[in-house]
């Protein structure tokens, strides 16, 4: 994960230098949807970092975190709350129109999703009750993204952005139940745990040259 970590700046580095890039930075905040019945949507918060390899053609870093409440399912996650938190990198084509004051754009690309889930604590403390210990989780997993949103530029060096990108990962996971009175300890696993989301996004972006 570090190695590439380092080749993502290596490669963003290379191809500022290169082309002299306009750098763009970004904040956002928003609403997640999962596409999973079970999930329920949350808050979205997140920032990006981009550098111009063409007039139409940027290369980006970004990462965006959110948390989905669950229903819970027989064949899945227990009821509880679940952080995600993806790392991307991919290209935006951005298409400027009316004097580059309005700028479509589409993003493509791919990256390393966190996960953290926590069973909720009702759930938990009736397995407690009956002398139970039970955890869950859900594996890191790589996925890709694709989304599309418009830059209105309001001075040179700031712009409102109007976001949605779909987010496509699917990862396994673990369950583990532990006898609290006599210390013995079963687990299992979870597979073809989906996470697909979209989040739409308002935001600004500050740029320089």
């Amino acid at each position: 994960m570090k190695r590439a970590s380092w080749l993502a700046i290596l490669l963003i580095a290379t191809g500022a230098g290169w082309c002299q890039a306009a750098v763009r930075i970004g904040i956002l905040a928003g609403y997640a949807q999962p596409f999973e019945k079970v999930y329920g949507g949350g808050f979205a918060y997140g920032a990006g970092l981009s550098f111009d390899l063409h007039r139409n053609i940027a290369l980006e870093l970004r990462t965006v975190r959110y948390q989905y409440s669950l229903e819970g399912s027989l064949d899945g996650l227990s009821k509880g709350t679940l952080s995600v938190m993806p790392v991307e990198i991919g290209f935006k084509g951005r298409f400027p129109l009316a004097g580059e004051k309005i700028v479509p754009y589409i993003t493509v690309g791919g990256g390393y999703s966190f996960h953290q889930f926590t069973i909720d604590p009702q759930l938990a403390a009736v397995w407690e009750k009956i002398g139970f210990g039970f955890t869950e989780k859900m594996n890191n997993a790589f996925g890709f993204h694709a989304g599309a949103g418009l830059e209105i530029v309001l001075t040179p060096g700031l712009a409102l952005v109007l976001d949605a990108s779909f987010r496509f990962v699917r990862s396994e996971g673990s369950w583990t139940m532990s006898d609290l009175v006599g210390g013995q300890e079963v687990s299992g696993d979870l597979a073809k745990l989906g996470q697909n989301s979209v989040v739409f996004g308002l935001g600004l972006q500050f740029s320089w040259r």
